[in-house]
């Protein structure tokens, strides 16, 4: 199963968009690309996801340089979730699932960067970032971009692909929008995704 992206336009007033994964089973590293009202919890986030086929979903806070993590056993609501939030998610399904999630774009996104790793978000609305050189220059003081191989296809094995100031222009790999990427940058600094 190779992972899609594929934003569709519903025809509503108020501009709701459908957002459509194919995930694989195992980790898989992606967003929550639109505004939902309906999935502003971590424990409603992860029973969205693939109907019941996800069971648990990690953040990290880059300033404790710690994983939150939220899975089905787990009681209440669970932690705050935002648009443009990454987060690794784990599908039990061997063979993956598709995940359609509906909602709003909203282009305030922005992430506060601590010095080191970060997890970010591709937002669907930047649409002039397609590869990792591209990020990597758009973000203030990034030295690397790293994608899950899986991202590209689920036959890839786990790891990662990383690109750095120093790799060949043959190295720079495609990203999507939705998806999620950690970077590294040498200052703590705000990035906020270009519109496109």
């Amino acid at each position: 199963m190779t992972p899609v992206y594929s934003p569709t336009v519903t025809p509503t007033p108020t501009n709701i968009i459908e957002v459509h994964f194919d995930l694989c089973g195992g980790l898989n590293l992606i967003s929550l690309p639109v505004k939902n009202s309906a999935l502003k919890t971590s424990s409603a986030l992860l029973a969205d996801i693939c109907d019941g086929d996800a069971d648990s979903i990690w953040s990290y806070d880059c300033t404790r340089r710690t994983f939150t993590s939220w899975n089905f056993l787990d009681p209440g609501a669970g932690w705050p979730t935002w648009v443009g939030m990454p987060f690794w998610v784990n599908i039990t399904e061997r063979d993956g699932c598709s995940w359609y999630v509906y909602g709003e774009i909203d282009t305030t996104i922005s992430y506060t960067l601590c010095s080191g790793l970060n997890m970010v978000s591709l937002p669907i609305y930047s649409t002039s970032i397609t590869t990792a050189s591209e990020l990597m220059y758009s973000i203030p003081n990034c030295t690397g971009v790293f994608r899950w191989k899986k991202e590209v296809s689920c036959y890839n094995p786990t790891g990662f692909d990383a690109y750095f100031p120093l790799s060949d222009p043959e190295e720079d790999f495609s990203l999507h929008p939705g998806y999620a990427y950690w970077v590294n940058v040498t200052a703590a600094g705000t990035w906020i995704p270009p519109n496109p």
